[in-house]
């Protein structure tokens, strides 16, 4: 595979973990919503944690597409950081961006949000660690 192709595919990656996040994390909203409105509670725990597990091999995917399968880069590792420190701090920052809707969709305790905690640790592990333990090709 081409070595700048194997360098950016991280950031393809990026961008489906963050849509199938805000994905989950509308369907949880639907169900809690429903929640509400037929007071059973026993349905939306067992979406809870589906969607948690779907929401861990998720991360484990981009990370092994990121650390492993992929070759280092820097950009790549400050547009992980960047990206997921914009993600996970958006909902704190919607009392000066009221213009931007998907602000309103979601709060910091959502499958979002972590993502996007867990995107800056990707970021932080893509820089720091060794070029050898990736892949050489």
């Amino acid at each position: 595979m081409n070595a700048t192709r194997t360098k950016f595919i991280p950031l393809l990656g990026l961008v489906i973990a963050l849509a199938l996040a805000y994905a989950i994390n509308q369907w949880l909203n639907i169900q809690e919503r429903n929640v509400h409105l037929t007071f059973n509670s026993g349905q939306y725990h067992v979406w809870l944690l589906v969607c948690g597990l779907l929401l861990i091999a998720i991360w484990l995917a981009l990370a092994w597409i990121t650390l492993r399968l992929s070759r280092r880069s820097a950009l790549v590792s400050v547009i992980f950081l960047v990206m997921g420190l914009l993600v996970f701090s958006c909902p704190l920052l919607f009392p000066w961006f009221t213009w931007i809707p998907i602000l309103t969709r979601y709060w910091i305790d959502t499958p979002l949000s972590y993502t996007g905690i867990f995107i800056v640790v990707l970021g932080f592990l893509n820089l720091l660690l060794p070029i050898n333990s990736s892949v050489k090709s």
